[in-house]
Formats: C-alpha cells, structure tokens, sequence
C-alpha cells in the first residue's frame, strides 16, 4: 500500500516533442531531443514524439495511457 501511496503522490511529466522523420525541414538539425529527465529526478517523466501526420491520434491515446479513467 505504502508503494501504491507513493506513485500516486509522485509528479508525472509528459514532454512533447517534434517527430522529424517524415519531415525534410533543415531546422530539425538545429532541434536535438531534450531529455528532461535529469533536471526533473524525483518525477516519472514520459517522452513523447510527435508525428506531425498523426498528433490528434497520438495525444488521444497519450491521455488514455497516462489517465486510464478518461
């Protein structure tokens, strides 16, 4: 129980970011991924790289990954 009580009181971090692999911009060289996972040590932090052709989708299931209730 004690376990359960301390996921749930842990901060969750969602980062979003730009997917650049269907893209040809030139910027997505000058765009590194961030990892923030080292800034942010007592939190559970999920990356998320997002598709530029398939977002809406992505964030759709995103939410119903990270708040299985919605």
């Amino acid at each position: 129980m004690d376990k359960e009580k301390k996921e749930n009181d842990t901060m969750r971090v969602c980062v979003l970011q730009p997917d650049y692999s269907t893209s040809g911009v030139d910027y997505k060289n000058y765009d590194p991924p961030r990892n923030l996972t080292t800034l942010l040590p007592n939190a559970i932090v999920d990356h998320v790289f997002l598709n530029k052709l398939s977002t809406y989708k992505q964030l759709k299931s995103l939410v119903k990954r990270i708040i299985p209730s919605m």
